[in-house]
């Protein structure tokens, strides 16, 4: 069923966009539009070439004059920046769409300042990984990026990268194995950056290895079987490359201690992790002044009052009439209050495109941005997208308190949580009937059919309470709480994540009563995403209110940290748990055979290269969770509930609204 809803969607972009022929502006070149486009009809079985030769094979086209936006070329003409054929690799990525776009203009969207929206609004909009997916996700190849070619040699123990040669970072330095080189030598392999190695580079615990074959091939090897490891570098993480000539004197196996100690005067750190850590930009910080090769240049940190992305004169993707991308001159994201005040942008028509996560993916948010998109003078778009379960209880199953944690690792007392709360009177008051009561599940058909994830998610209070006395959780004199064995209160906080949308308060609030109908105190403490996260890292905890993410192609349940233990110190089942895990028993609390087991299955999937095979593994993943219930699940997001506003004048948009970064918004263009 979900295949079927992604084909339908792919076939309502290409029929959306038509095939029509390439604009007349002169700032762009046309040559080759209408036999890439219209003609042809190419996209989106071929969503781009890996390279003009294969563009070529393809076509029998040929790309033989690039082209430049008019400011590039001013400059170009002034003497301060190189010819366009200097800037572009010898063989630039080739993207393919049904229209040629025209340079100019600048993007408007907004930002609230946090950690999520520096995540969402620079880097998830414009990272680059060396493979990418096809961005409407109906195919399940991953295809190249970054890498012009990459051969998968023994069977998927060794792979062969073949780099751009020619391609530059945005500062005009060559980019080549070296910078590879240097990823994998000063972070991956180094303790203090990276005490347990990279998971996506990582088999059965061990580090694979990279070597330099050549300036602009390199060699990646593993102990074994390494089947999925172009779709796990396709994921969105930092790449495995970084800027050597950038970042070597803030390392101390490249500088010396004298040089090292002085630059950290001079920035103000103590030590020198802080200061590299400081410096790179990484998830959710941004560090203007590090080159890169996304296809804007930021010139503030993220959460400036106005940060601004101009466009990388160095960007190494061209169009099918040979049009050095991106299209658009600039980005402008202003700095609001808060959710609300996003959404008044949007309606107000003062923002371009902002990622929807951002607005808050609800039906009453979908309402409002529909009701006003003719006024706005821009459209809502929807696509199936990753589905969040919301209202995700997990407890500190490795509690500091002994009693609690008995009482935590009782399966009844999760369970009778469960059916205690009425899920679909949550769904109607919070989400106007839009959400999907369940567990926590793979956002797959299987997870959207089986019976398995519907357990404990029927309200059965009278069945709480019996389970709850089964387990010696007896009232106290009055009936107004249960006692704890100990003979104290069951009082118990629960901190809720509140970053996705003030309504997380509304639900939990609803939540907090069920659970003192059946003799359960909480008290309810809002927290941001860092704050959180650092109780989590600290174990600080009794109760946690959330979101967890169950998986999807492309990003799958085996090889993320929700439902796995792969982090030290935020699995969201237990931190002391995934500490022992992940430092092989050194640190932590020794957890049960089933997350040992868990453990294992990662390297499992890994080595398969079958998709049909690592999704038979990974059912063995939500079978254990089933039956441990270590997690409650809420409600999960309808995953038709993923849209994004774009303006009317924006064009070239392809792909599902969610997965932004595999769309290539260097290929957006502004229709003024």
């Amino acid at each position: 069923m979900k295949r079927l809803l992604l084909l339908l969607v792919s076939l309502l972009v290409v029929l959306s966009f038509g095939f029509a022929a390439g604009q007349t502006d002169d700032s762009a070149g046309t040559e080759g539009a209408d036999d890439m486009g219209k003609a042809l009809g190419l996209y989106p079985e071929y969503f781009q070439f890996a390279s003009l030769t294969e563009m070529e094979q393809v076509t029998g086209k040929t790309i033989t004059k690039f082209n430049e936006a008019p400011e590039l070329a001013a400059l170009v003409a002034k003497g301060e920046l190189p010819p366009v054929e200097e800037r572009l690799p010898e063989q630039p990525l080739v993207i393919v769409r049904n229209e040629i776009g025209t340079y100019g203009g600048t993007l408007h969207t907004a930002h609230d300042g946090s950690s999520t929206d520096v995540i969402l609004t620079v880097n998830k909009f414009m990272e680059e990984m060396p493979y990418t997916w096809h961005p409407d996700y109906a195919y399940p190849e991953t295809g190249p990026n970054i890498l012009m070619e990459s051969e998968l040699r023994d069977g998927g123990k060794e792979f062969i990268w073949r780099l751009r040669k020619g391609m530059k970072w945005s500062d005009g330095v060559p980019m080549t194995a070296d910078d590879y080189i240097f990823w994998y030598e000063a972070v991956a392999m180094d303790k203090d950056l990276s005490p347990n190695g990279i998971n996506s580079f990582k088999l059965k615990g061990e580090m694979g290895k990279m070597e330099k074959i050549d300036d602009y091939t390199l060699r990646i090897t593993f102990g074994s079987l390494f089947g999925y490891f172009p779709e796990s570098i396709a994921i969105f993480r930092p790449g495995p490359f970084i800027p050597k000539h950038y970042f070597e004197n803030l390392h101390p196996k490249y500088t010396s201690k004298a040089e090292l100690d002085k630059l950290m005067k001079e920035k103000g750190y103590s030590d020198w992790v802080s200061m590299w850590n400081g410096s790179r930009t990484h998830w959710a910080v941004e560090n203007p002044e590090q080159p890169h090769i996304r296809p804007w240049i930021m010139t503030t940190d993220g959460r400036a009052p106005v940060n601004r992305m101009v466009r990388n004169p160095y960007y190494w993707k061209v169009d099918t009439a040979g049009n050095q991308l991106p299209y658009i001159n600039e980005i402008e994201s202003v700095l609001v209050g808060d959710m609300e005040a996003k959404k008044l942008k949007v309606i107000s028509g003062d923002v371009d495109y902002i990622y929807g996560e951002m607005l808050g993916l609800t039906a009453e948010t979908f309402s409002l941005l529909k009701e006003y998109e003719t006024k706005g003078g821009y459209e809502v778009r929807v696509s199936p997208g990753a589905g969040n379960n919301q209202g995700y209880i997990n407890m500190n199953l490795a509690h500091t308190d002994p009693v609690l944690r008995e009482i935590f690792n009782e399966k009844d007392f999760r369970v009778a949580l469960s059916i205690a709360q009425d899920r679909e009177e949550i769904n109607e008051v919070v989400h106007r009937g839009s959400y999907i009561p369940s567990q926590i599940n793979p956002n797959t058909d299987w997870g959207f059919t089986d019976p398995l994830f519907k357990q404990y998610t029927e309200y059965d209070p009278d069945k709480a309470n019996e389970l709850l006395d089964g387990i010696g959780l007896k009232w106290n004199s009055g009936k107004t709480v249960r006692l704890r064995p100990d003979g104290k209160p069951l009082q118990l906080v629960m901190v809720v994540y509140t970053a996705r949308g003030p309504w997380m308060m509304e639900w939990a609030e609803m939540v907090k009563q069920y659970y003192a109908a059946v003799g359960i105190d909480i008290t309810l403490k809002p927290h941001g995403e860092g704050t959180l996260n650092q109780i989590r890292a600290d174990e600080q905890y009794d109760l946690m209110f959330h979101q967890c993410f169950g998986g999807m192609p492309g990003y799958p349940a085996a090889l993320r940290g929700e439902l796995m233990p792969l982090s030290r110190d935020s699995w969201n089942i237990s931190p002391a748990w995934g500490k022992w895990i992940v430092t092989e028993g050194a640190e932590g609390i020794e957890p049960p055979a089933e997350v040992k087991r868990l453990a294992e299955i990662p390297d499992l999937f890994r080595a398969e290269a079958s998709a049909k095979a690592r999704e038979e593994i990974s059912k063995e993943i939500f079978e254990i969770h089933m039956d441990k219930l270590w997690g409650i699940g809420g409600m999960n997001k309808n995953p038709l509930l993923t849209f994004s506003p774009y303006s009317n004048r924006l064009k070239g948009q392809v792909g599902t609204t969610w997965a932004v970064y595999h769309h290539v918004p260097a290929a957006w263009w502004m229709e003024e």
